[in-house]
């Protein structure tokens, strides 16, 4: 329960603070891998070879594996507050995967290889997006469910 008296809760809060103020500070290098050092720094395990530039991360329970292309503006959160609870979820970026420009990932969410998520989409806690699969809206949704559905409406 997120409270004052609640260590936990508090702890939690500087913790994250700490670390937001440590990445918004590399991210004003120039070089890209800056933020990449400071992520792993962090502990969130993350390739070399993937592109997070201006894209919002969170610091904890979070990889992203080779090849993942982040979209301007995303955001990968691992933690958010629901009502009085506080839910902490680990997040999936597979080998290839693709999250949209000002697209939010949701704490839980796996994204299994080559999958795409559309641009300002977003997923559900503990959402699955299935391999070589294009999800759009909001809440995601699997692109070819989305046609198949509007075909069957329209006979």
């Amino acid at each position: 329960m997120r409270s004052l008296k609640n260590k936990d809760y508090i702890f939690y809060i500087l913790r994250k603070n700490l670390k937001s103020l440590i990445l918004k500070i590399f991210n004003y290098f120039p070089l890209p891998w800056a933020k990449l050092l400071a992520l792993k720094t962090l502990g969130v395990k993350v390739s070399y070879n993937s592109g997070v530039l201006d894209s919002y991360i969170d610091s904890d329970f979070v990889i992203i594996k080779d090849n993942v292309i982040l979209g301007e503006g995303s955001i990968i959160m691992s933690s958010m507050i629901v009502g009085e609870f506080l839910i902490i979820k680990r997040v999936i970026l597979e080998e290839g995967s693709t999250i949209g420009a000002f697209s939010v990932i949701s704490p839980g969410t796996i994204v299994e290889k080559g999958a795409i998520l559309g641009m300002g989409s977003y997923t559900k806690i503990n959402q699955h997006l299935k391999a070589h699969s294009i999800y759009i809206g909001r809440s995601a949704k699997n692109l070819n469910e989305i046609r198949n559905n509007s075909i069957s409406n329209q006979i």
